[in-house]
C-alpha cells in the first residue's frame, strides 16, 4: 500500500464540520462531527449559525499572509484538514453536503464524464479540451473546443441535498445562500466582500433561527494569477481580515440593543490552501499523449490519465521517464480508490458510482511544487496552485466569533 507524504483527516475536518452544523439544527449527521466546534455550538446555543468559506484562505497561507495580532488569527481556534483532492469543488460540495468526495463525486474542477465521453469543467459547465488521438503517423494532440454539453454535467449526474435544503425543511428556520456565482437577478448574488457581511448583519436581526451559507472567491482568484504571497494576495486578506472585525463589532453591538434577535456564531475557514506553483505544459510530452484515449483530466495536481489497454504495462515508465518521484505519486485506479484519500463512504450512502469512472486507469498526485496543464497557457497563467497532496493545501483554518 502507498505511504503517503500527508493525508486528509477525516475525523478532524471540512466533513466534519459541515456534519456539526446538520447535528446543531437537530439533522442526523451522515459523518462524525467536530468535537471543537460541537462544544462551541453546544446544541443550539445560538440562534444564527453562519458558515463563510473564503476560497483558498488557507490555515498555512494566514500564518504568511496576515500579522498574530489580526482578527483572523486571533479568532482561529485550530487548524482542520480540507478533502482530497483540495479543490474547490470537492471541498465547497462537502462544506455545503455534509457528504465525502467519494460520496458526492465532485472530485475536482474537470472529471471525465463516459455519458459525455467528455471532460466538463463542473461550475462553468464547459468543455475546454478533448484529445485526438494518434493515428496515421500523426501523434495525439489537444484542441480547445470551449464547447457547452447538451444539459448540465454536474446538475444531472452528480445530484445531492444540500445542508441548505435540509436545515430550510426544520420548522421555523429560515436559510439563505449569497455567493458571486448566482444569476444577476438573485439577490443574494454578492459583488464585494462587504456585500456578505452587510447579508450577514441582516440575516442576524431575524427573530427565527437562520442558517447562511456564504462562499467569497477570494484569495484564491488572486493566488492563481499573482502567487501566494505576492501584494495584490495580502490586499484580498485584509480586507476580509478588517471587514469582518468591523462585522463582530457590529454584531455586538446589535445583540445589545435587540436582545430579541438572539446570538450569533459566524464560523470562518476555507476550501483548500494554496502554494506556489510551476506548471508543466503536457503537450509537450508527446509520447505520454499518444497512450491515452481522453484528455487528461479532473485537476492539475491531481491528474487522472485514461490509458490505452496496450500501453498500461509500461505508462508508470514513460511517465517518470519525464517526472520526478519526489513531484508526483502515480497510482493505478484501484489503489487510488481503496487507499482512503477521498473519504468516508456509509452503507446508505456508498462511493457515488461515477467516481471509478472518473479517476481514469492512473491519477498522479502531486506533492511537490509542480502542476500537469492541459495547455502552455494555462500552465504559464497559474503562479499559485492547489489540489495536490501537501501539509500547506490541506491545511485550512477554524475561526469562530
Amino acid at each position: 500500500m502507498t505511504r503517503f507524504p500527508v493525508r486528509p483527516d477525516y475525523t478532524h475536518s471540512i466533513l466534519n464540520l459541515s456534519n456539526s452544523i446538520l447535528a446543531d439544527f437537530g439533522i442526523p449527521p451522515y459523518h462524525a462531527t467536530l468535537p471543537v466546534l460541537d462544544g462551541i455550538l453546544a446544541h443550539g446555543a445560538y440562534r444564527h449559525v453562519v458558515l463563510l468559506v473564503c476560497d483558498a484562505m488557507g490555515s498555512m497561507n494566514l500564518d504568511e499572509l496576515v500579522p498574530r495580532n489580526s482578527f483572523l488569527l486571533q479568532h482561529r481556534k485550530n487548524s482542520i484538514s480540507s478533502v482530497f483532492p483540495p479543490t474547490t469543488t470537492a471541498a465547497t460540495t462537502t462544506l455545503m453536503s455534509g457528504l465525502s468526495p467519494a460520496q458526492h463525486g465532485w472530485l475536482g474542477w474537470q472529471p471525465f464524464f463516459p455519458q459525455l465521453n467528455d471532460a466538463v469543467e463542473l461550475f462553468p459547465n464547459n468543455i475546454p479540451d478533448r484529445l485526438t488521438e494518434a493515428s496515421g503517423g500523426t501523434h495525439a494532440r489537444i484542441t480547445h473546443p470551449d464547447e457547452h454539453p447538451p444539459f448540465s454535467a454536474g446538475g444531472t449526474l452528480l445530484p445531492y441535498r444540500s445542508n441548505i435544503g435540509r436545515i430550510a425543511e426544520t420548522e421555523n428556520v429560515l436559510t439563505a445562500l449569497y455567493a458571486p456565482f448566482l444569476s444577476e437577478d438573485n439577490p443574494n448574488r454578492v459583488h464585494e466582500f462587504r456585500d456578505i457581511t452587510a447579508a450577514i448583519l441582516g440575516m442576524s436581526a431575524q427573530e427565527n433561527r437562520t442558517y447562511t451559507y456564504a462562499y467569497w472567491p477570494e484569495p484564491d482568484g488572486t493566488m492563481h494569477r499573482t502567487g501566494v504571497t505576492s501584494g495584490e494576495t495580502h490586499s484580498k486578506v485584509e480586507i476580509i481580515d478588517r471587514e469582518l472585525s468591523v462585522l463582530a463589532h457590529r454584531l455586538t453591538e446589535q445583540e445589545k440593543v435587540h436582545r430579541e434577535y438572539g446570538k450569533t456564531l459566524v464560523i470562518v475557514t476555507a476550501d483548500h490552501g494554496h502554494i506556489d506553483n510551476v506548471g508543466i505544459d503536457i503537450n509537450e510530452y508527446t509520447d505520454i499523449l499518444d497512450m491515452l484515449t481522453s484528455v487528461p483530466s479532473l485537476e492539475p495536481r491531481a491528474v487522472a490519465f485514461f490509458v490505452k489497454s496496450e500501453y498500461q504495462k509500461i505508462f508508470p515508465a514513460v511517465f517518470f521517464s519525464h517526472f520526478s518521484q519526489d513531484d508526483f505519486l502515480l497510482l493505478p485506479k484501484t489503489e487510488f480508490l481503496t487507499g482512503g484519500l477521498i473519504g468516508p463512504v456509509t452503507q446508505d450512502i456508498p462511493q457515488n458510482a461515477l467516481v471509478g469512472q472518473m479517476v481514469g486507469d492512473f491519477i498522479a498526485i502531486a506533492t511537490g511544487n509542480k502542476s500537469i496543464f492541459n495547455s502552455a497557457e494555462n500552465a504559464a497563467f497559474h503562479k499559485g496552485m492547489h489540489s495536490g497532496l501537501s501539509e500547506k493545501e490541506l491545511s485550512v483554518p477554524l475561526i469562530v466569533f
